[in-house]
């Protein structure tokens, strides 16, 4: 019957490797119980509001960073960021068009501007890879520079 497959049955343990699980009720149904999980399971790792802003905030401060030294550059956010599918544990992809400056020499001058305003730590040159706080959260990001 139909009202059987909504039948409440035992939750998962705390701790369990289903900590995402929301629980509420489980189903007797298979195919509603594996609904229910992947809805549960996308909303867990989908960011937060903070995330989004912390987020959001990184590549303004970088974008601004950039603009003080290339004020006529264009500065774009690519991939999962971009796209709204990043995870968690997602960096985020910028780069850097029209700046007429040598790569090395730019990306360097650009890793000693981030790291003077105090934007970004931990810097690695060829391709700037950085880690920015912003808020409660630590970003990480990658940044390419194309003259």
């Amino acid at each position: 019957t139909p009202s059987s497959s909504l039948a409440p049955t035992e939750q998962p343990a705390q701790g369990s490797e289903r900590a995402w699980f929301r629980g509420g009720r489980r189903f007797r149904s298979p195919m509603l119980q594996l609904h229910k999980e992947i809805l549960d399971f996308c909303d867990f790792i989908s960011p937060s509001a903070e995330e989004q802003s912390s987020r959001t905030a990184a590549v303004q401060a970088v974008s601004d960073v950039v603009k003080h030294i290339w004020p006529h550059c264009k500065v774009e956010v690519f991939g999962s960021f971009r796209t709204g599918l990043y995870l968690p544990t997602s960096d985020i992809d910028v780069v850097v068009f029209e700046t007429r400056a040598k790569t090395p020499q730019g990306l360097y001058a650009l890793a000693k501007a981030l790291s003077q305003k105090g934007v970004a730590k931990k810097i690695q040159v060829p391709i700037l890879t950085l880690s920015l706080s912003s808020g409660n959260n630590v970003v990480s990001g990658s940044l390419i520079f194309l003259c």
